[in-house]
């Protein structure tokens, strides 16, 4: 070969890596635009990179030969396929440490809406060991339903008295609370990561238990780039932490010893404790360890230590459980959500699992399907390396038990409530891993670069869907909790209420502000209830996201104080708009808002100020 087709092989090589690459910006990230040394670069349509990637790709086999070119990638191959089998648990490990330093650097460390507030809110409360929010004041006000409209989100009043207790399971905040003791405050708001990394090894090591490291290796990438995962994980909600309690103990549940078993039922007590509706997914693992000492005669000894192991493991989880619920609601069997019927209905089944079906394509991509298939046939052409297919039916079962129970739940709007059945991620990607190997083990090396590039473009594109729906920004989105938070406690007395619905637990949290919920406070009783704080003292605000104005101005109707006119403090414009009135201005001495304008510039830890408490004057 001549220097200059040497040199016209290289230049395409480099083309063809550099155009690709610049195609899987464009789709991931949308396109970008920038000024480069005064020029201005713009690309969003990743079609055109693609092309020119393409193009090069050609003319770098039309240059190098394709009898080269196809000798240099057997070469490639066999030099991959001689170290994989080497290099599975370790490109595995580099990937579990990339999402967790993915969603360390894009974790939202806010306690800002019902989730994220009620969670991280109850952490001190668990470290005072008193996880009552007492309210003093209430028997005082004239209005109706006094304690439950001091309630914000996260919190329940109690049947009795005037305490506020949490409506979310003590299971994450007692973990992150763990975590605070341990390494700060800061250190807390990494759980989900960490969980998220767990999620993925987990998968991974199922995949090995299954007979099948392979297997294994492409579940872990289709859960590492699930959009569920990357969003979910960026913010302070369950689902990602009861994820990986159940990969842990499903993936203990199926080793063979008995301190596996009881590892087993601690990370399923663990999982329950953090959402304990799904404590039937214990029993789909207690009635697979009964099967095999059904099945498994010679070691029924060993089988039944195994059960007495599990069960010794999971009952400290569901005693605590049992404890905590008695103590916060008053009963073993009650939850902070109140009574199952207010959120289970049949009649919610068939619309949630079409929804459901529907978001899982979408989001994953229709390959998603197969894993559904893949767990529904247990059979050994689709899992020749399984050397007990029983395992299996349980990851199936826990499936069916773990999506029954979510498709009566309430009837849902967006693909971000695929979070719910997350769990169920280990177990699907492992069928659609055990249909991508299908092909491999027909057709041998010539399947393997088609299944690898498949398996990695729906990795990517998935990954492409979290960027391009928002699931990477979540600092950004929540950063607008603590901020008008801080602005409202800039601009308001210490002694001082305000009226909210979303803002109703950052404003106590961030702002130092007592707060009443907007949807709770009787429709008839605005004026009044501002006139009876402004005779003792205490100033009334409301803090408002553009989407609560119009329900707020509906549900006061004729009131005074309701008019909101003349009433603008400060308009905060970030991800979204806020709005602070001053509702006990007088009508006669309108205000002149301010508008704060603000770009989010970078990650921001803001602690907590002091609880709020209210006193009157008289």
């Amino acid at each position: 070969m001549t220097s200059r087709r040497l040199l016209g092989v290289r230049l395409t090589a480099v083309l063809a890596i550099a155009a690709g690459i610049w195609t899987l910006v464009v789709w991931i990230g949308g396109g970008f635009d920038a000024l480069v040394f005064g020029l201005r670069i713009r690309s969003t349509d990743p079609a055109r990179p693609r092309l020119l990637a393409e193009l090069a790709l050609l003319a770098f086999v039309g240059l190098r030969g394709f009898a080269r070119t196809k000798a240099d990638l057997d070469a490639i191959g066999n030099r991959i396929l001689h170290h994989w089998p080497r290099a599975r648990a370790p490109l595995v490990a580099a990937l579990a440490a990339a999402v967790c330093i993915l969603g360390i650097l894009k974790v939202a460390p806010v306690a800002g809406g019902s989730d994220s507030y009620g969670y991280v809110s109850q952490i001190d409360l668990w470290l005072h060991a008193h996880p009552f929010v007492e309210q003093p004041w209430v028997d005082k006000v004239p209005w109706p339903d006094a304690a439950q409209t001091f309630t914000p989100l996260g919190y329940r009043s109690m049947p009795s008295g005037n305490a506020l207790v949490p409506t979310y399971s003590p299971g994450l905040p007692l973990i992150m609370a763990l975590v605070k003791v341990v390494a700060g405050y800061r250190a807390m708001f990494v759980v989900g990561p960490l969980a998220a990394a767990i999620l993925v090894l987990t998968t991974y090591g199922l995949g090995c238990r299954l007979g099948s490291p392979d297997m294994g290796v492409i579940a872990a990438w289709l859960v590492a780039t699930s959009p569920s995962v990357i969003a979910n994980m960026l913010v302070v909600m369950s689902d990602i932490p009861a994820a990986a309690a159940w990969a842990v103990a499903v993936y203990l549940l199926f080793g063979r010893s008995l301190g596996s078993a009881i590892g087993a039922g601690l990370a399923a007590g663990i999982a329950t404790l953090i959402r304990p509706n799904l404590v039937p997914a214990a029993g789909v693992m207690g009635a697979w360890l009964i099967f095999k000492l059904w099945r498994d005669a010679p070691h029924r000894s060993l089988s039944v230590l195994r059960i007495a192991g599990f069960i010794a493991g999971l009952v400290p989880g569901l005693a605590i459980l049992a404890i905590l619920f008695s103590w916060l609601y008053g009963s073993p069997l009650s939850s902070g959500y109140g009574p199952l019927g207010e959120y289970y209905d049949a009649s919610h089944i068939l619309p949630n699992l079409q929804s459901y079906l529907s978001w899982l394509g979408e989001s994953q991509t229709p390959v998603a399907y197969l894993g559904l298939v893949g767990l529904a046939l247990a059979i050994r052409w689709l899992w020749p390396r399984t050397p007990d297919r029983s395992m299996v039916v349980a990851l199936g079962a826990f499936v069916a038990v773990l999506w029954g129970q979510y498709a009566a739940f309430q009837l849902l709007s967006s693909w971000i409530y695929l979070r719910y059945v997350v769990a169920s991620w280990p177990a699907l990607m492992l069928g659609v891993a055990a249909f991508a190997l299908l092909p491999v083990r027909w057709a041998g090396k010539p399947a393997i670069l088609v299944t690898t590039v498949a398996i990695i473009a729906v990795g990517v594109w998935t990954f492409g869907f979290a960027a391009r729906t928002g699931g990477l920004i979540a600092r950004q989105g929540e950063h607008k909790f603590p901020a008008a938070a801080m602005l409202a406690r800039g601009r308001t007395e210490a002694a001082s209420i305000v009226i909210a619905g979303l803002h109703s637990g950052s404003m106590r949290y961030y702002g130092g502000r007592m707060t009443i919920r907007a949807e709770f406070l009787d429709g008839a009783w605005l004026d009044r209830t501002v006139e009876w704080l402004d005779q003792r003292g205490i100033h009334t605000y409301a803090v408002l996201e553009r989407e609560e104005v119009q329900p707020f101005l509906d549900r006061f109707a004729g009131q005074q104080r309701a008019r909101l006119a003349g009433q603008l403090v400060f308009v905060y414009h970030g991800t979204s708009t806020v709005y602070f009135y001053d509702l006990s201005r007088p009508e006669d001495q309108p205000l002149q808002p301010e508008t704060v304008n603000e770009t989010y510039a970078g990650p921001a830890f803001i602690p907590p100020v002091p609880v709020p408490t209210l006193a009157f004057e008289r």
